[in-house]
């Protein structure tokens, strides 16, 4: 049995009974009654719409849910890219299969769940500047972070650490067509990306055409902008503590402790501010990154013969 229950969750009352008659199961003839209690179905309802209208208002949609070429799917797209006759083959025959498909998929939809979990919780951050007292010795400020700034923080860091699983089978995909002599445990689009561009470098052959505008993009997106989520994902995951102390762990400890280190040095809080506040936007840029180095590396594949 089926049961809409969103109908059921715009009512003020707390349980409702669903009645039906029983026609499949023995004993026949008899009616079945089920009590539901709604209270939690009322909040992850609303908790739904409020994501839905993030969803809507930052444009948010992962590889899944777009329309490519010829109003294809993306297993559609995916498949048709390499499932082509050509002449160069893929190292591993099972890397058009839909299962690896669904892997970049379900990758970046983890990205997307992040993303709207730490945007709800953005206009709803502390201010880190917002609280300060005055005394003999001198101005100090309170930042202190909140409900909201842990679970922000935390789904901004799982995203950070999703991208970079994203483009690691970006890696895995194209490592099929051009060949690394870099080990399976030591393969990662760092190594992959510094590989290709030095052979560049050195007129080297390699099996994508180097002045391909899809090889152009994949390589002046790691030059331009990978770095920037990496720093922050290899701290969290590695742990550092640079020269100057400044603790680089993550996320929630990164800024917990360092605006309690600089209480009294307001330029130094300032900058902790910006960066804090703007790690929401920097997730969903790099989201978006995501689906355009999907699209890129498929139509980079589809120039070879």
């Amino acid at each position: 049995y089926k049961f809409k229950l969103n109908s059921l969750a715009e009512s003020a009352s707390l349980l409702k009974t669903i009645q039906f008659h029983v026609e499949t199961f023995e004993p026949f003839g008899c009616t079945a009654r089920i009590m539901l209690l709604i209270k939690e179905l009322s909040a992850l309802e609303e908790l739904r719409k409020l994501r839905s209208e993030i969803k809507q208002r930052y444009q948010i949609e992962n590889i899944a849910e777009l329309r490519y070429e010829n109003d294809s799917t993306c297993f559609g797209f995916f498949a048709n890219t390499l499932r082509k006759p050509r002449r160069i083959k893929p190292e591993k025959s099972e890397i058009s299969h839909g299962f690896f498909c669904k892997e970049m998929e379900y990758c970046h939809e983890e990205i997307q769940e992040c993303l709207l979990t730490a945007l709800f919780h953005q206009k709803n951050l502390s201010d880190l500047l917002g609280k300060k007292i005055s005394s003999e010795y001198g101005i100090r400020h309170l930042p202190n972070l909140g409900y909201s700034d842990m679970q922000y923080l935390l789904m901004i860091g799982f995203g950070f650490d999703r991208l970079y699983s994203f483009w690691e089978r970006i890696t895995f995909l194209l490592s099929n067509y051009q060949l690394t002599k870099i080990s399976p445990l030591r393969l990662s689009f760092s190594n992959y990306i510094k590989e290709i561009k030095e052979k560049i470098l050195k007129g080297k052959q390699i099996t994508f055409d180097p002045k391909s505008p899809h090889l152009n993009w994949v390589l002046n997106f790691y030059n331009t902008n990978y770095s920037d989520i990496i720093k922050y994902r290899h701290k969290s995951v590695h742990f550092q503590m640079s020269e100057t102390n400044d603790w680089q762990g993550v996320l929630t400890s990164k800024f917990s402790n360092n605006t309690s280190a600089c209480i009294s040095n307001e330029v130094e809080l300032q900058k902790l501010k910006l960066e804090f506040e703007g790690l929401g936007n920097l997730l969903l840029e790099h989201f978006n990154f995501c689906k355009k180095g999907f699209i890129e590396a498929l139509k980079l594949i589809d120039e070879l013969e």
